[in-house]
């Protein structure tokens, strides 16, 4: 196999398809990325045995064929050479492969590419088309609160026919986001994606326009499919079943007042300072952000008016969750809900919105 390419095409391929390297594993083959020649273009692959990536570059086939290289190292050494240089790669050695550019040439280890694991396309998919900007919105929000325990590791997507969500929660907090499901998508059904595969979705989902097209195929129990700006993507899906996550969303209109977005996020980010807990204590017409740590003995009390109109209430929350979903406000203003006892509180925007994060009191809410 021998094939000419231009340096700044392979980089960017081979940089796009690092995040399905299996740097992490014992075995050899899985840090190594699959070349195969084609008559205009190359074909590169990479694979952690759960997750699959290829995107194809254009190239000057000389020889046919196919083999597998280190991609780390071969990565390496396209970033080295010179911008707009142009690399030929000769691997008729099955067990050695030579990297020539200008006057520069080096030799890497080669593996057959027989050897590399490919992961199979299930049939019957179902596929969901839509701007790259609303697929990285649903995703990125969706799998804020993802756990570290399985099942609550993963980002739920929740697909009901003319909405697909993405959920993810962690006991102590929830987000969530939904889209409208385009004309034509008509799969209702749940698919968990491990934290691998949606991290390998934003990035290159954030690598493209916010209007560019971008495709996900739904293998429902099965598998995941994505074309993203020229890399399609193949994942295995996590099997079982997400706990009934609507059990835990309190009612929008239940006791809810308003705050100043960026005024509150100062609050908390100063309370913060004393304590990672904090107390919300509402009283009609007001509201006290309360924090105090037993250990050290830091403070911090600072008030504002509220439009709270119902009886005296107090929030214990964390922090850091609550100023987790602040994040991701988009308007002045934000809805928060206060309900007595020991009751989630909802956080959203004042205005017709496509997400909320719900935060889960902490022991002293009253």
């Amino acid at each position: 196999m021998k094939f000419i390419v231009e340096r700044n095409h392979l980089l960017a391929a081979l940089t796009r398809t690092a995040g399905v390297v299996g740097k992490r594993s014992t075995i050899e083959i899985l840090r190594h990325v699959r070349i195969e020649t084609f008559a205009t273009h190359i074909s590169l692959v990479t694979t952690n045995l759960d997750i699959q990536a290829t995107i194809n570059v254009p190239a000057r086939i000389e020889t046919a064929g196919s083999t597998t290289v280190a991609a780390e190292r071969l990565r390496e050494i396209c970033a080295r050479l010179p911008e707009g240089a142009e690399i030929v790669i000769d691997a008729t050695d099955p067990n050695r492969a030579e990297v020539r550019a200008g006057r520069s040439k080096l030799k890497i280890g080669a593996l057959s590419a027989d050897a590399f694991p490919l992961l199979l396309t299930p049939d019957d998919g179902t596929t969901l088309e839509a701007p790259a900007g609303a697929l990285l919105r649903i995703l990125t929000i969706g799998s804020a609160s993802m756990g570290d325990a399985q099942p609550l590791d993963c980002c739920l997507l929740d697909c009901r026919g003319d909405v697909v969500r993405a959920v993810s929660t962690d006991r102590g907090v929830l987000t969530l986001c939904d889209m409208p499901a385009p004309k034509g998508f008509d799969l209702k059904g749940k698919v968990m994606l491990n934290p691998d595969t949606v991290a390998v979705l934003i990035r290159a989902l954030g690598s493209m326009g916010a209007d560019d097209m971008a495709t996900l195929t739904i293998y429902p129990g099965k598998m995941l499919g994505a074309e993203l700006g020229g890399m399609s993507v193949l994942s295995r899906v996590v099997d079982g079943e997400y706990p009934p996550y609507e059990r835990v969303i309190p009612d929008a209109t239940a006791a809810p007042f308003t705050v100043d977005t960026d005024t509150f996020k100062a609050m908390i980010g100063r309370a913060k300072i004393a304590s990672r807990n904090v107390n919300l204590d509402l009283t009609e017409g007001a509201m006290e952000v309360l924090a105090h740590d037993q250990a050290s003995g830091d403070s911090s009390e600072e008030g504002i008016e509220s439009d709270w109109t119902g009886p005296d209430r107090r929030i214990c929350v964390s922090a850091d969750k609550l100023l987790g979903v602040l994040d991701f406000i988009r308007t002045e203003s934000a809805v928060m809900t206060g309900a007595l006892g020991m009751r989630p509180m909802l956080i959203t925007e004042t205005r017709e919105s496509d997400w909320l994060g719900v935060v889960m009191p902490m022991v002293g809410s009253k």
